[in-house]
């Protein structure tokens, strides 16, 4: 475990004592951090994630504090601002890319699907499921809300779904290719309809990952800082 003394702060203490780590990307920064965060997680210190991920995910003994609402926590967001900006011919998809390379990752957003039991039906075969909700279904009406009022954008996503192998990763990339650009808009629909696909348990989860621009091309997931090599 990692303490204060490693990096010397009783040596010539003061109350104002500021101590900075500094090292390139891999060297370890983050690891000792999240070591010195779990030596002293019962004692009276304060610490602070600033990163787009948590990295302090699955600390036990911790009083965890979250800045605004579940829809504001930074997958969510990504997701919903990806969304709008494929979905319109502006420059906004641009312009999260140059905030993500100015920031040391790749301008590129990677989105991991956990396929559920009803990965790969299509719309048909859940049909059912969202016509008995609508009419009342004894198990069906629990928490749907206004996602009844589903339109074209469920199939669309069923189809890219079905295409699409769950151990990839999806990319989008505001450099890739007129190809690869095109099946990232038709992504959109499965942003939108994420909800709904969770309660059709078509799929469990829909992480937002993050390219490190490093010499190893680490992949971090947003909201739990998993690392995943190529």
């Amino acid at each position: 475990m990692a303490t204060l003394r490693d990096l010397e702060l009783f040596d010539h203490q003061r109350e104002d004592a500021v101590a900075i780590l500094v090292g390139p990307n891999g060297s370890g920064k983050s690891t000792f951090l999240r070591s010195l965060a779990e030596s002293y997680r019962h004692e009276n210190v304060v610490a602070v994630s600033n990163t787009p991920h948590d990295r302090f995910a699955r600390m036990r003994g911790i009083r965890r504090i979250s800045v605004g609402r579940s829809d504001h926590k930074p997958p969510n967001l990504v997701k919903r601002a990806v969304a709008r900006s494929l979905d319109v011919d502006d420059s906004s998809f641009h312009q999260i890319s140059a905030i993500m390379d100015y920031c040391g990752y790749a301008p590129r957003f990677g989105f991991r699907i956990e396929k559920a039991r009803h990965y790969g039906s299509t719309f048909d075969d859940l049909k059912w499921k969202l016509e008995s909700a609508r009419d009342g279904g004894a198990d069906e009406n629990t928490g749907w809300g206004s996602e009844l009022e589903y339109n074209e954008e469920l199939p669309l996503a069923l189809t890219f779904l079905r295409r699409h192998d769950p151990s990839e990763l999806v990319w989008i990339d505001a450099s890739s290719s007129a190809l690869e650009f095109s099946v990232a808009r038709e992504f959109v629909a499965v942003l939108r309809c994420e909800a709904i696909l969770c309660r059709l348990k078509v799929i469990n989860d829909l992480g937002v990952m993050l390219n490190r621009n490093d010499p190893g091309d680490t992949v971090i997931e947003m909201h739990l800082a998993r690392v995943r090599t190529h």
